[in-house]
């Protein structure tokens, strides 16, 4: 059971409108649109959804589909009888805090879209140290995901998202040099049956601190701005990606790279709160309301829908 205070904070999530006709100027990501500057003062001490409450805010609905061996698909977007185009969304816990953004562009486009993922989990031929049966279930996840696309030839276009690797996630071995990492992706992607025709690899977000959320709340009670007092140097919360790096090396004509970046980051800092709402609700997992902002701007990335 949930307490009152939680309870609380739960519904204080939602306090402000998300659509973009009833939100505040400047809310979100439009604050940091780099085609329009943005700017709303009245945001400055707002965060939303709280600090507390973010990491109990669910996901945008997802219908669960047939479970097929390890591939457990769930729809969303329009329903299969009225969409005009069909995508997938593939990848690890990474790929699925894009839901929400990609949410709103299916509703407006008439897509029907299926996530795919499977947490800790990324489309790559280099394996990262996961205890068992981890490990050997995410390998038969990935065949499974191959095999789930060419089952479904509808399906042309696949987003794919996940965290950009770090040495935790080889240790105790080595971490794979760069260039090898990038490989790794590359081979992956061969596996994609020929029937997906456009693949949108999107950069991964910047991670914060342990600490972040702390300070966003000692921010507050300070009345102090959350967004810049706790901000985090652009360095160390944006490694190097080698999916962004990889596509870089494959045919121009069907992979592209969808980098949002510039609505987390400037030159210098990457920021835990922008227009009023809390970016992250962990040390890197997107809130469910910031990617909803992001999702105009995800739209005009794609730059059309094959």
């Amino acid at each position: 059971m949930i307490k009152p205070l939680l309870l609380l904070a739960v519904l204080a999530a939602f306090a402000v409108p998300s659509t973009a006709n009833a939100a505040p100027k400047c809310f979100g990501a439009a604050a940091r649109d780099p085609e329009q500057a943005c700017t709303n003062p009245k945001l400055k001490l707002t965060v939303v959804p709280s600090v507390r409450a973010a990491p109990l805010v669910r996901g945008t609905p997802c219908a669960r589909l047939p479970v097929q061996g390890l591939v457990a698909p769930c729809g969303f977007g329009v329903a299969d009888a009225s969409a005009q185009s069909f995508f997938a969304l593939l990848g690890d816990s990474h790929a699925a805090h894009w839901r929400p953004a990609l949410q709103g562009i299916a509703r407006a486009e008439h897509w029907r879209g299926f996530q795919l993922s499977l947490n800790s989990c990324a489309l790559t031929t280099v394996a990262y140290a996961l205890p068992e049966p981890n490990r050997s279930n995410c390998a038969t996840w990935k065949a499974q995901v191959v095999q789930w696309l060419a089952r479904h030839p509808e399906v042309t276009t696949v987003f794919l998202a996940q965290k950009t690797p770090d040495r935790d996630d080889f240790a105790p071995d080595p971490e794979p040099a760069f260039s090898a990492q990038v490989a790794g992706f590359r081979e992956a992607w061969t596996w994609l049956p020929p029937s997906v025709q456009q693949v949108y690899v999107i950069r991964d977000t910047p991670s914060m601190r342990t600490t972040t959320m702390s300070c966003v709340s000692r921010a507050l009670a300070r009345r102090r701005a959350p967004g810049r007092t706790c901000a985090v140097p652009r360095s160390g919360a944006l490694p190097p990606d080698p999916a962004a790096a990889a596509v870089a090396q494959q045919d121009p004509t069907r992979f592209k790279l969808v980098d949002l970046t510039p609505f987390f980051c400037d030159a210098k800092s990457c920021y835990p709160v922008v227009g009023g709402v809390l970016v992250h609700k962990d040390v890197n997992h997107v809130t469910r309301r910031f990617a909803e902002t992001l999702s105009p701007y995800l739209r005009r990335a794609l730059g059309g829908f094959a």
